[in-house]
């Protein structure tokens, strides 16, 4: 944003994709129990 450009949208996409991912796989049943997840 500093350089007037706007973030890359795969970059987005990416990351909220890794995020469900992991929320549906064992690594994120593993940070609901052990209570870090939201």
């Amino acid at each position: 944003m500093l350089d007037g450009r706007p973030p890359v949208p795969r970059d987005r996409l990416r990351s909220a994709d890794a995020r469900r991912l992991y929320e549906h796989t064992a690594v994120g049943t593993k940070v609901t129990i052990t209570g870090s997840g939201t």
